[in-house]
Parts: structure tokens; sequence; C-alpha cells
């Protein structure tokens, strides 16, 4: 029984998707403030995607961020060589090398 609404709850989302996608398409292709709409989003879309590309050009280029990862790992590894030495060992002397 609940399997049976489980789909029919998926079938009606889906149909109230497929509608609302048609409803969109409908309104940017057929009306005049569709169009004007559409052109707008575009301008938008280009000046985000340029601007991402920049940002992942930036980032992927920046070598102070693996600089700064390399540094943070360093001091963990070493973190975790002290408290091995600390924490795991038996009558004083460590367990691990």
């Amino acid at each position: 029984m609940t399997e049976e609404k489980n789909n029919s709850l998926r079938y009606a989302a889906g149909l109230l998707l497929g509608v609302a996608t048609t409803a969109a398409a409908a309104f940017l292709y057929k009306t005049e403030a569709g169009k004007k709409a559409k052109k707008i989003l575009k301008t938008y879309y280009r000046e985000a995607k340029d601007h991402l590309n920049g940002l992942v050009k930036d980032f992927s280029s920046s070598e102070t961020v693996n600089q700064v990862v390399k540094k943070e790992v360093k001091q963990i590894r070493k973190k975790i060589r002290l408290i091995k030495k600390n924490v795991f060992s038996k009558s004083g002397k460590p367990l691990v090398k």
C-alpha cells in the first residue's frame, strides 16, 4: 500500500514538474515579455559564466592555497605523532616509534 502511494506521489511530482517546465518554455518562447526576459537571462548567464571561469582560473593557478594546505597538513601530522607518543604508551614506553 505504501509502495503504491510512493509511486503515485512520484508520478504526480513528475507530472507537476513537466507542466511547470512546459509553462516556463511557452512563456519564454511565445510571449513578448518572455522574449525580453530571455535576452536579459542570456546576458546574466554569459556574465556569470565568464566570472566563474575567471574564478576557476585564479583558484587553480593560486600557489598560495597549495602552500597553506601543505603547511596545515604538516602541522596536523606533527600533532598526530605527539598524540601517538603521549597517549599510546605502556609502562612509560611508547607503543609506536
